[in-house]
């Protein structure tokens, strides 16, 4: 797909859109139902020109559930959503991602108004 805003951006990947449907494209590319993978290996390929697609069954991690809003679920995340998107919660617990720095309180901010498990129609 032609993208002038990507031309005249002379970006260096393709932009990615997700769009809520209830029939999967042909040759898609998806994780395995029950295994595990990160999306963004699914969304590179995307920004290179495949289509990916994701259900709340395929989705490959707990943290895409999250972000693409097939559940709320942070019960895998030791010590909530806010630990997962930091820096973990010390040690013995999983690393955190380091996208930002938690802080009290958080995790009513960034829950709070999500709208959660999205149906495909409606």
């Amino acid at each position: 797909m032609k993208s002038t805003i990507s031309d005249e951006l002379k970006l260096r990947y393709r932009p990615v859109a997700l769009l809520f449907a209830d029939e999967k494209p042909e040759k898609a590319l998806e994780f395995k139902e029950g295994k595990w993978g990160c999306v963004v290996a699914l969304f590179t390929a995307a920004a290179r020109g495949k289509t990916a697609v994701f259900s709340k069954e395929t989705c490959g991690c707990g943290g895409g559930k999250i972000g693409m809003g097939f559940t709320d679920d942070y019960g895998h995340v030791p010590g909530g959503i806010e630990h997962f998107l930091s820096t973990g919660r010390g040690e013995g617990y999983p690393e955190g991602e380091a996208y930002i720095i938690a802080i009290p309180g958080m995790h009513q901010g960034l829950a709070g108004d999500w709208e959660l498990g999205i149906p495909a129609s409606g």
